[in-house]
């Protein structure tokens, strides 16, 4: 409980901060129904990565609290591009320390999947 109350209040944090670069005048309130808006969308069927439902959620949430539609899209989006940045300089970095390469992964699964073609064969 103590790791997924520092998740979400980091999570918090990360969304105020964002929300505050588009809305000097964001309370942390904000931050917290941001972040909600977010996790319902994200729980909602979708395209994988929640694309849309996503900004939906959250562009919607901050239309409510502050009814400018174009710049709340504009924060989602931006929230959006600083998720995909984190995961991909993340793992990137996790790749390298394991000394892997996206290709390299791509060819071991290549081959794991042809050895179970051949070897699941009814022949």
């Amino acid at each position: 409980m103590f790791w997924m109350a520092i998740n979400w209040g980091i999570a918090i944090i990360n969304y105020y901060l964002i929300i505050r670069a588009f809305f000097p005048q964001t309370q942390l309130t904000w931050g917290m129904f941001g972040l909600g808006a977010a996790a319902f969308g994200g729980a909602v069927p979708s395209l994988p990565g929640a694309v849309g439902t996503f900004e939906g959620a959250f562009g919607g949430a901050l239309t409510l609290l502050t009814g400018d539609q174009s710049t709340s899209l504009a924060v989602a989006l931006t929230s959006r591009f600083f998720n995909y940045l984190t995961s991909i300089v993340l793992g990137g970095y996790a790749l390298a320390r394991e000394g892997q390469t996206l290709s390299g992964i791509y060819e071991q699964l290549a081959r794991f999947r042809s050895k179970g073609e051949t070897n699941d064969s009814p022949l």
